[in-house]
């Protein structure tokens, strides 16, 4: 199946550029992709792009903990979700509540504890 263009331009320009930025905003779009197309390379796609994001940066990735919890990985989900509260990098506790890539996991009793730290972050 062939990608929309713009897909295909922003994994042209991914390519070129590899920085970190751009890297994890074409994983993010591809997750985005997955989401309608539910095809298994895409899914491949983004978890190479993302953790050659993660590489790039040295840093943990938010829309890798996404791709973890699509996957059903749930020891490297919470590791990549911990990662990001450690360093000040997770959404705020409505984007983690509505995140439908995060479904997966939302009844996992980690998640629930997770997900109340957060809560009182943000309050």
């Amino acid at each position: 199946r062939d990608l929309h263009p713009r897909v295909r331009r922003q994994r042209q320009m991914c390519i070129r550029d590899s920085n970190y930025n751009a890297l994890d905003n074409f994983g993010a779009t591809l997750l985005f992709v997955y989401d309608f197309e539910k095809d298994p390379k895409i899914l491949e796609e983004a978890k190479q792009i993302l953790l050659k994001a993660k590489l790039e940066s040295g840093k943990a990735n938010y829309n890798l903990a996404c791709l973890y919890a699509i996957e059903n990985d749930k020891y490297n989900c919470e590791k990549e979700l911990l990662d990001c509260l450690n360093i000040n990098v997770l959404p705020d506790k409505d984007h983690l509540d509505s995140d439908k890539d995060l479904d997966s996991i939302r009844e996992d009793e980690w998640f629930m504890n997770f997900f109340n730290i957060i809560s009182l972050r943000d309050v």
